[in-house]
């Protein structure tokens, strides 16, 4: 035993930054819990306090005793929680899978749990617990219910896109505002000033967010938003009948923004039919996530993040780990833009009253 002792006193601060691969000034404060230190560095180095054996008698005056800062294992265990929503769905598939990547990428296990309803609460508190999670990723259709649930497993949570709890909390989503002024940007730098907003279903709040931001960047650019050119019901109804008034106005657009890949698929049939050309005649502008065709695909998109948000969202979840008494945060990716080809200018087919020349 007192050999033990001798060992352990004949460590240094100085082993312990070359363990570590940091200096001993970064060591120095890392020890007393300096907030100049970024978490995951702080954990490096109290691990190889401990590899070492460096003696809490030893450290400097101020630091904090080890007790207050518990480093977690390697190896941590995630819960993926997703609400009334299947795994497989376009959007929610590749944002799962960015988060099963970014999880094995540092040796972590990820859970998944499908929840229909938080009314059967015993059940799915049962099932959530039994994998000793350290912290739970949530997305979905999320109500306060749920988040609610989920809260008295006591472990931290970060919300992957749109939710319904009131209240702060850590999220990881599209800055969708910004984006519905950005569509419209990329179509006025064109030229066009006959731009309408479609949507079968008006109800979701990304949705709602890209028609504020549309309307937002309309108003800042001096831009009328016509009678008619916002076809946006609240309850879904088939992609046809939303874009069909579109193509009866007198003045009909020269560009059409949609809010998923499938409106705007019916647009280009339609067009087809009735002697409309895409994008000659008519420039269309989707929200879509990226798909493995997108390089092939004719409809120009501002593209979803996927991706970065479960990405993100696991390292949000990290850094909540190893410091659950953070303010929330919420995390706002941007949606980029490519133009595949079904915008441009104009066209000159048009005659200055707005209507179409008729095409044999």
């Amino acid at each position: 035993m007192q050999a033990a002792k001798e060992k352990i006193s004949k460590v240094t601060m100085a082993d312990v930054a070359r363990f570590a691969l940091v200096s001993s000034s970064t060591v120095s404060m890392a020890l007393r819990n300096s907030p100049q230190i970024a978490v995951e560095t702080r954990q490096k180095v109290w691990r190889a306090t401990e590899r070492l054996g460096y003696s809490t008698n030893q450290r400097t005056s101020g630091a904090q005793p080890i007790q207050q800062f518990h480093p977690k294992p390697q190896t941590r265990n995630f819960g993926f929680v997703l609400v009334d929503a299947d795994f497989t769905h376009r959007i929610y598939a590749p944002i799962f899978h960015a988060t099963l990547l970014e999880a094995t990428r540092e040796g972590q296990h990820v859970f998944c749990y499908p929840m229909r309803s938080a009314n059967q609460e015993m059940d799915n508190l049962m099932h959530l617990e039994s994998s000793k999670c350290d912290g739970f990723l949530l997305m979905g259709a999320v109500l306060e219910e749920h988040y609610e649930l989920l809260e008295k497993i006591k472990k931290p949570i970060v919300i992957l896109g749109d939710h319904h709890v009131s209240r702060p909390v850590n999220q990881v989503t599209c800055n969708d505002f910004q984006a519905g002024r950005d569509a419209v940007r990329h179509l006025a730098s064109m030229g066009h000033r006959r731009i309408a907003f479609a949507s079968d279903c008006i109800g979701l709040i990304h949705r709602q967010e890209w028609l504020r931001g549309y309307l937002e960047e309309m108003k800042a650019r001096n831009i009328p938003v016509q009678d008619g050119f916002i076809q946006a019901p609240v309850q879904r109804i088939p992609h046809l009948e939303v874009i069909k008034p579109l193509f009866r106005l007198s003045s009909p657009p020269t560009a059409i923004i949609t809010t998923s890949h499938g409106e705007g698929r019916s647009i280009l049939e339609h067009c087809r039919k009735i002697h409309v050309r895409v994008p000659e005649d008519l420039s269309l502008l989707t929200f879509s996530v990226r798909h493995p065709f997108s390089e092939d695909d004719p409809l120009s998109r501002m593209e979803i993040p996927t991706e970065d948000i479960g990405r993100i969202g696991v390292k949000r979840l990290r850094e909540l780990i190893a410091d659950p008494h953070e303010t929330p945060l919420t995390t706002l990716i941007h949606t980029s833009c490519h133009d595949t080809g079904s915008c441009v200018p104009p066209s000159a087919h048009l005659h200055s009253s707005g209507k179409r020349k008729e095409h044999s």
